[in-house]
């Protein structure tokens, strides 16, 4: 006898528009044995382990596009569809516990994650006759309300770093953040505080798609190229590379205020991922 129930388990579908590159998503809740793949690697001391393990599972979630790899998918977007197969696996009910830096005190936090601010990213339409759109990016939240704020440059991801210098950047995929955490996890002999900047240094520096001078454009840089204009510009240069990306800023903003109960004080916490999926 054949086991026809099969073919009705896990058979709920949802879909979403990630916010970054607009690509529609379709995906199934996650199941009980890809859960045990994560709880294998809770207790691992390799940050990057549980990162991996959460790839794999979107990657097994996803139903289309077609050929889906988590690793290709900006940051912001990787996050964006971890949080709405949550959603479709426990639902939007978030439960956990805060501790008050003022009085030490712990407080129980419920928030509905469906309710959390997401800001779009809106690309440029090219259309023949037509004048050129400039990109916007627009927050919007569950009730659609929709706030424009309008670019001010034809080249929105290009950024003038002197006189001679511009650099095109794309936006951080979960390929170069896995990449560059492999190169700085393998320096055993640093830090980790070296191993912070030099992270944050080395996804500037695979960002960069290209290096514009008088002399012409430079594409299909090498890593140890990009990563030389990093290492020998001014704190002050790379500084413009961190304000573009602070405003262009977009995804879910996992942050909430809270105020404790016990002493009165307020401040904004990002919201912790400790048990999201449990």
């Amino acid at each position: 006898m054949s086991s026809n129930f099969k073919k009705y388990v896990n058979s709920y579908k949802f879909e979403t528009v990630l916010p970054g590159t607009g690509e529609k998503v379709e995906y199934r809740p996650v199941t009980t044995g890809q859960l045990k793949k994560i709880l294998i690697h809770e207790t691992s001391q390799d940050p990057d382990i549980m990162e991996k393990s959460l790839d794999e599972i979107m990657n097994e979630c996803v139903l289309s596009p077609e050929n889906f790899d988590a690793e290709k998918l900006y940051l912001q977007d990787r996050f964006y569809l971890l949080l709405e197969i949550r959603k479709a696996t426990k639902g939007s009910k978030y439960s956990f516990q805060t501790q008050c830096v003022s009085c030490g005190s712990q407080t129980q936090q419920n928030i509905s994650l469906g309710e959390l601010p997401v800001v779009r990213l809106e690309h440029k339409k090219e259309e023949k006759a037509k004048p050129k759109k400039l990109p916007r990016v627009r927050e919007v939240k569950e009730t659609e309300e929709v706030v424009d704020h309008p670019k001010q440059e034809d080249n929105w991801n290009v950024i003038k770093l002197d006189e001679k210098i511009s650099v095109r950047l794309s936006f951080v995929t979960r390929e170069m953040q896995r990449q560059a955490t492999d190169i700085i996890m393998a320096r055993k002999e640093w830090t980790d505080t070296q191993k912070a900047i030099e992270l944050s240094t080395l996804l500037f520096a695979m960002a960069i798609d290209e290096v514009i001078t008088p002399d012409g454009v430079d594409k299909d840089l090498s890593l140890e190229d990009k990563q030389y204009l990093i290492d020998n510009i001014s704190q002050d240069t790379l500084e413009k590379i961190s304000e573009w990306y602070e405003k262009n800023d977009f995804g879910v903003k996992f942050k909430f205020k809270v105020k404790c109960i016990h002493c009165g004080k307020e401040e904004d916490k990002d919201i912790p991922l400790e048990n999201f999926f449990f």
